[in-house]
């Protein structure tokens, strides 16, 4: 219903009824063109409906039936849509998930929990979402914005032994090796159970400029052939951790106390002038914070695709060529953010990569933004937005899943992990004696 019209649709007849509330006859019907509709949402100048069978939101025009566009709907098996003034919410049954969307563009703003065992139809009144349950034939009332800006779900419980063998390969020796090995620590989405245990004891602990612990160990020499096993092991509770906000409610935030996290860095390359260009053409003349941040987050995710060869390259080798690991999206990301201003660092991390444990040689690096007070460092994973699905993409802005043991929390270069993240190491080489790193981490389940 719609300003005294009430819309209805005949998928036989391919049209869309119109009836007035007041009795005094009907509208002239409106065509749809080949949508399979579930259910339709009007607007001020368009029909917006869910076509359950290709799984697309298409919109057309109010007045003539004809198509304006279409985007794909998120999840797996949605069933319903509608539409608060602002936002489109779309549900699903399978995953249980209703997804906020941005209107324009399809975006997935963020995914809340669905209370309906079947959802069957959604309504906004009154800033409320009602939720209809087809299963035990009830209708759910919810507030779309919870009252915490962060919400954990689906705790598990892991030990994680992270393990590195240093072998010397070559024709000589090394001497002065020291290995280190980032400390975790609680933070959103991991809960450390147990101490931190070493196999050996580490030499010390050093801090690095970004503020990053590290376990350090030394050895003095070591000959071709030898082999030195550093192991660490710390039982932990991991979580799905999503923050739940509106983006027109972003004032202008404040960087003050930030401005580590908007230099420039080798691997960043903002100032050869490439990136802040390439920001500018992303952004235009957007405003708004979480836009900015948006925009630019959705174009590497629909540029870049992913290639793990070649070592990290700089920010801007890494859009030209659009090809690039998870830390060159990182790195293109940040170099992206700090040239407009929003501050940003990287996150490492060990990676679960079964639902029963297993194990990790690859691991995983993604960028965080600073949204202020109210939310903190928040992630942003163009790596794993680079998808066509909406809900991964949308999630993967705001959202990390529970198998993610973060070890390292830096900005850039770091004196004593270079570039990299987990673990790093630095050694004298005599007569051509190389060090091999052998980095594994293994995911035992726990009760």
């Amino acid at each position: 219903v719609y300003e005294g019209i009430i819309y209805y649709g005949d998928i036989t007849m391919e049209n869309v009824h119109r009836m007035k509330t007041d009795g005094k006859g009907a509208l002239k019907p409106l065509p749809f063109y080949g949508a399979w509709q579930r259910d339709i949402v009007i607007t001020d100048d368009e029909m917006i409906f869910l076509d359950t069978r290709k799984k697309e939101i298409v919109k057309t025009d109010k007045y003539d039936g004809s198509t304006i566009d279409k985007f794909k709907a998120p999840g797996k098996n949605p069933t319903s849509i509608t539409y608060d003034g602002t936002w489109l919410y779309c549900g699903e049954s399978e995953d249980k998930k209703i997804h906020v969307i941005e209107p324009e563009t399809g975006w997935v703003i963020r995914s809340i929990p669905s209370p309906a065992i079947h959802l069957s139809g959604l309504s906004f009144y009154k800033g409320n979402l009602y939720v209809g349950d087809l299963h035990d034939n009830k209708i759910h009332i919810l507030n779309t914005l919870p009252d915490k800006p962060l919400v954990e779900s689906e705790k598990r419980k892991f030990r994680v032994v992270f393990r590195i063998n240093n072998e010397v390969e070559g024709s000589g020796s090394v001497k002065n090796l020291r290995n280190y090995i980032a400390i975790p620590e609680d933070r959103p989405g991991q809960k450390l159970l147990s101490e931190i245990k070493f196999s050996p004891e580490p030499d010390g602990y050093v801090t690095d400029e970004w503020g990053q612990k590290l376990a350090e160990f030394k050895t003095a020499e070591m000959n071709k052939g030898d082999i030195k096993k550093i192991t660490m092991t710390v039982d932990v509770e991991v979580s799905n951790a999503a923050f739940h906000f509106d983006p027109l409610k972003f004032g202008n935030i404040s960087a003050k106390g930030m401005e580590h996290y908007l230099e420039d860095g080798r691997k960043y390359a903002i100032n050869n002038g490439y990136i802040l260009k390439k920001a500018e053409e992303i952004i235009k003349s957007e405003t708004n914070y979480y836009y900015k941040a948006r925009k630019l987050y959705e174009h590497l995710a629909d540029s870049i695709t992913y290639e793990r060869e070649g070592g990290w390259g700089r920010a801007d080798t890494v859009i030209k060529r659009g090809t690039g690991s998870c830390s060159e999206y990182t790195f293109a990301l940040l170099a992206l953010y700090r040239s407009v201003g929003i501050p940003s660092r990287y996150v490492g991390a060990f990676v679960n990569r079964s639902e029963h444990g297993g194990l990790d040689f690859v691991f995983h690096r993604w960028a965080e933004i600073w949204l202020g007070e109210k939310y903190g460092w928040v992630p942003v994973d163009a790596n794993a937005g680079a998808t066509e699905e909406p809900e991964k993409r949308g999630n993967a802005f705001g959202s990390i899943p529970n198998r993610y043991l973060v070890t390292t929390v830096s900005g850039g270069e770091s004196e004593y992990l270079d570039w990299s993240y987990n673990y790093g190491i630095k050694y004298d080489s005599e007569n051509g004696g190389v060090v091999k790193l052998f980095p594994l981490a293994r995911w035992i389940p726990v009760d």
